[in-house]
């Protein structure tokens, strides 16, 4: 073949267009409708600063609007749907409630315990709803409670949806609402779950009973947890806080807002933007007809309201039992509960044991997140481990990255003051205490 005829051909052949690259797979959207720490308002709070806002047959109504806006929507719930003063009644319907709503995930806060473990297995657990926690175990068998977690599916995104809950959350309530149950750390049922609940979803959502600066903890510790929704303690979040990569976000207390937050997805499933909105459950809203019938007869001291809410826990200091620092710190536990400081609100005279001046040295905590009364926070009675010791709320559940630093002198002589301890000397005190 000629030179000039193979170079023709040559030309020929590379002008012949190869195939079509194919198209992009399209950006995707999902869309969460979230709420949390209801504390069993199944009405406004009529006596509430403001316009009431709230009211189960009014987010009935929320949500059915939303639905029809955007049908394949997910709808998810923090936790604490029940009151904290256990109503019995009240609490029955918002479960029933909570049916008719058709929650896709439904986390297990501490208040769903107040009325004790039987309880929680026959009406909560067997319910049919989809409640989700990795960590809550009957102590007994170690068995989960619940199912840590569900996969669901809207618009084309798999989403992951797990709860959890620490067992600080649970210091509001008696001692015998959970006995029975054992509450593993945050770090330790992630451990076991998060990487093959991340296998089966495109979103990892978590629904979050850890209060406030538990959920920053949780999303500093964690990455690659797109959102956590968040209960038990804090107000509403009007924007999302981001930590990293991870989205917070919470809609107060008792039943006032309902939370929509779309996220935007690329073709490899990354999250490339978001649009959120707090959407007030409002006055102007009308009742939904089944809500309403369900509750009609019920009357208002037979539910949990916007002030029934536990005092929070939630700061950056842990104020904990000393029980529970005993599960890892057996022997200074032991010391500590043969010291003084095991017994120092007993020795208050029953006149002294409400005194706001005697508090801050015979009780864990004081006026900084931790002992309130003696029916709400029993096991913070007496001077607890954590009264000395600035235990960072981190050092829960990941404890080698919150150590403990020793206890300084200067932190005795706060209560240890010459009007209290005459001829105080450091030394010979901490000789007596020392573990």
């Amino acid at each position: 073949m000629a030179l000039g005829t193979a170079l023709a051909l040559c030309r020929s052949l590379a002008a012949v267009p190869g195939p079509a690259p194919a198209p992009a797979p399209p950006a995707r959207t999902v869309t969460l409708l979230y709420t949390g720490s209801t504390d069993g308002a199944v009405w406004a709070c009529p006596s509430c600063s403001g316009t009431p806002q709230g009211g189960l047959a009014r987010r009935a109504t929320l949500i059915h609007r939303q639905r029809q806006q955007t049908p394949d929507l997910l709808l998810v719930d923090a936790g604490d749907l029940l009151s904290a003063r256990a109503r019995l009644s009240g609490d029955r319907r918002v479960l029933a409630i909570y049916r008719l709503l058709a929650y896709d995930a439904i986390n297990v806060g501490d208040q769903e315990f107040v009325h004790g473990l039987d309880f929680v297995r026959s009406e909560i657990a067997a319910s049919g709803m989809p409640f989700v926690s990795a960590c809550l175990h009957d102590s007994a068998s170690g068995a989960l409670l619940f199912p840590p977690y569900v996969v669901r599916e809207a618009g084309g995104v798999r989403v992951g949806i797990l709860g959890v809950v620490d067992a600080l959350a649970f210091m509001g309530l008696p001692a015998a609402a959970h006995r029975g149950v054992k509450v593993s750390s945050v770090a330790v049922a992630l451990a076991s779950w998060l990487e093959p609940l991340r296998a089966a979803c495109d979103v990892l959502v978590v629904l979050s009973n850890l209060g406030g600066q538990g959920d920053i903890d949780l999303a500093e510790e964690v990455p690659g947890i797109q959102v956590i929704i968040g209960a038990h303690a804090g107000g509403p979040r009007r924007e999302p806080q981001q930590v990293g990569s991870t989205l917070l976000c919470r809609p107060g207390h008792g039943g006032e807002y309902v939370g929509r937050l779309q996220l935007q997805l690329d073709a490899a499933g990354k999250v490339t933007g978001w649009a959120h909105e707090l959407l007030p459950v409002a006055e102007s809203l009308p009742a939904d007809s089944s809500v309403a019938a369900l509750v009609r007869d019920l009357p208002l001291w037979a539910t949990g309201s916007q002030k029934e809410v536990l005092p929070s826990f939630q700061t950056g200091r842990l104020h904990a039992p000393s029980d529970l620092c005993a599960e890892c710190h057996r022997p200074a536990a032991a010391a500590w509960a043969r010291s003084a400081h095991a017994a120092a609100f007993g020795v208050l005279p029953p006149e002294a044991q409400g005194n706001l001046g005697c508090l801050p040295c015979h009780a864990t905590g004081w006026a900084r997140g931790g002992y309130v009364d003696a029916e709400r926070t029993p096991t913070l009675q007496n001077v607890g481990c954590t009264a000395c010791h600035a235990v960072p709320r981190k050092h829960l559940s990941w404890p080698s990255r919150a150590p403990v630093a020793r206890v300084a002198e200067a932190t005795c002589r706060e209560c240890h003051t010459p009007e209290y301890t005459p001829g105080f000397d450091f030394q010979q005190h901490w000789a007596r205490i020392r573990h």
